[in-house]
């Protein structure tokens, strides 16, 4: 017998549950899909908590549906929702995950932000996890919010998700982050310090790129960790983290400043050293001005240029392409300085700059560098005055400054 047209919010809302957003019915004569289906189950109850949070599940980012003729966004059901059913939690949590940083939507008389939903998702329901781990990753490091009749800070957060779940790895590695390398917290009652938490998110996932970078951050010279029961040195994590994502600049970045000049690590099936590290850094992102630095600083006479992309760069290019990212990359700006000859100038940005133009601009930027000054020193002629931000030097106060900053 041939589908009759539903009559009910109950009817609808069965069609609806039956369909993918994609897909559509047809119904004497006439095709609705998922979407439509539960706009006619709201216009036969428009206070019906569920239908409004699935209408919304439903709906794209930039996707609208009209019910009763109010154009509706996605954030819009979900404000709904939690308007005509206050105690729903997955209402809450999806008007949380919707609205954007900083913004606000009202519920009723009230304007609520996203960590204003997750809180109250947790209040109502104390023992999931995800809203607790919603609201950590919402708050500031010393921010606190009121859940219930308890006042709550982001790590607080963090310890309540995986107490409720200690399956929840991303909850894991957010609790590592926001605690000092020296600290510990309780988690059911067992001390948990900053390495347990990366190391019980790794357990719980082998390839969670962030836990494995802040593990290998974390470690300090020959120091290990064992995930898995498997020890783990400070560059054996960063080559990890690679494995899980290769597409990181900073990984690449950390891994090349763990090697020898003439050491290799293998991510995956290859084997990398410090200047391959350095030129994946910078292909990954080429406005990354730390990798560039570090990549010309690596290159020596034996190799002395890089392939990046389709380009070859040699040590000073490197530098320029550094201080074109980032100007006020003082170890470039010196580097740059050491490669050129007291006569030369090299062009950074359409601007002319000598020798000595490249170590006063380093200073600028770190006064405090006993090395740069010693440079300054050494390029400038007997005669010569520069100025370091507003002050002026000559070049034996140059030669103090350099003493100065070793003493410190």
């Amino acid at each position: 017998m041939a589908d009759t047209t539903p009559r009910s919010c109950e009817g609808w809302f069965r069609v609806a549950a039956s369909l993918s957003p994609t897909e559509s019915k047809e119904i004497e004569g006439k095709s609705y899909t998922q979407k439509d289906c539960y706009v006619n189950a709201l216009e036969c109850d428009h206070k019906n908590t569920n239908v409004w949070i699935n209408l919304g599940v439903c709906l794209s980012q930039n996707e609208t549906a009209t019910v009763n003729g109010e154009e509706l966004t996605k954030k819009g059901c979900y404000a709904r929702a939690v308007t005509f059913g206050e105690k729903s939690v997955p209402g809450w949590i999806n008007l949380g995950n919707s609205l954007g940083a900083g913004e606000m939507i009202k519920v009723g008389d009230t304007e609520v932000a996203k960590k204003n939903c997750f809180a109250k998702a947790c209040e109502l329901d104390p023992r999931n996890p995800k809203p607790w781990n919603n609201l950590g990753v919402e708050l500031k490091s010393n921010e606190t919010i009121q859940v219930g009749s308890e006042t709550k800070g982001k790590k607080d957060c963090y310890v309540r998700a995986v107490e409720c779940n200690p399956e929840l790895f991303n909850a894991w590695c957010n609790l590592g982050m926001e605690m000092r390398p020296d600290g510990a917290v309780k988690v059911n009652d067992e001390n948990i310090t900053k390495k347990d938490c990366f190391i019980k998110a790794l357990e719980r996932n082998g390839t969670f790129f962030t836990a494995w970078n802040n593990l290998g951050v974390l470690l300090e010279g020959d120091i290990t960790a064992k995930v898995n029961g498997k020890p783990y040195t400070k560059k054996q994590c960063f080559a990890k983290a690679l494995e899980g994502n290769a597409n990181s600049a900073i990984g690449w970045n950390n891994l090349g400043a763990e090697l020898e000049d003439d050491e290799t690590v293998a991510v995956g099936d290859r084997e990398y050293t410090a200047i391959d590290c350095y030129a994946k850094a910078a292909e990954v992102d080429d406005e990354y001005s730390a990798a560039w630095s570090n990549l010309g600083a690596a290159l020596s006479e034996t190799v002395t240029s890089a392939k990046v992309g389709d380009k070859q760069f040699d040590k000073r290019a490197c530098y320029i392409k550094a201080l074109e990212c980032d100007d006020q990359n003082d170890h470039a700006w010196n580097n740059l300085g050491n490669s050129v000859s007291p006569e030369e100038k090299v062009v950074v940005s359409g601007q002319d700059f000598t020798q000595v133009a490249c170590y006063v601009k380093a200073l600028e930027v770190d006064d405090t560098s006993s090395l740069t000054w010693d440079n300054l020193s050494i390029a400038m002629n007997d005669k010569d005055v520069v100025t370091v931000n507003g002050e002026e030097f000559t070049k034996d106060q140059c030669i103090e400054k350099g003493k100065d900053a070793d003493d410190e």
